[in-house]
């Protein structure tokens, strides 16, 4: 009868053993998967993360090398300007021959206006030598009559 309460004490000694054993594994074994799932969720969180930076700057690349541009920008560049700049290149070309055939004009219209004065000054110059003459003449014969 001893041996038999023996026997079944080392049994439940061994079942409580078995059982600590099993729930210490089982600890272990969640443990284990809990740290395994932490790393996984990290390493999904990293991922995304650089996957996000990574796309944004694929975008921020493509946009840079205008792989995405907009047609309006790029008829506004490519016709709108450069039409613009050439029509107001040939608008200021054009104002400056008007300028400088404007300059000639009034550089004939004053030149002649000068030759003309010039040609009266001499028709009066003559005039006032001769009256100066006429008068001399005049001085001089009357001073012979004395």
């Amino acid at each position: 009868a001893e041996l038999l309460e023996a026997q079944r004490m080392e049994a439940a000694e061994k079942r409580r053993s078995d059982e600590m054993q099993r729930r210490v594994q089982q600890s272990t074994a969640q443990k284990q998967q809990d740290l395994s799932m932490m790393r996984k969720v990290v390493s999904r969180s990293i991922a995304n993360a650089h996957l996000s930076s990574l796309r944004d700057r694929t975008l921020s690349h493509l946009l840079d090398a205008g792989v995405f541009a907009h047609t309006v920008q790029l008829a506004v560049d490519t016709t709108f300007m450069p039409n613009l700049l050439h029509m107001v290149s040939e608008q200021m070309q054009s104002k400056l021959q008007d300028r400088q055939i404007v300059a000639s004009v009034m550089q004939k219209s004053v030149q002649e206006s000068m030759d003309k004065q010039q040609v009266a000054l001499e028709v009066e110059q003559r005039r006032i030598a001769a009256i100066d003459a006429a008068e001399r003449e005049a001085r001089t014969e009357k001073e012979k009559q004395r």
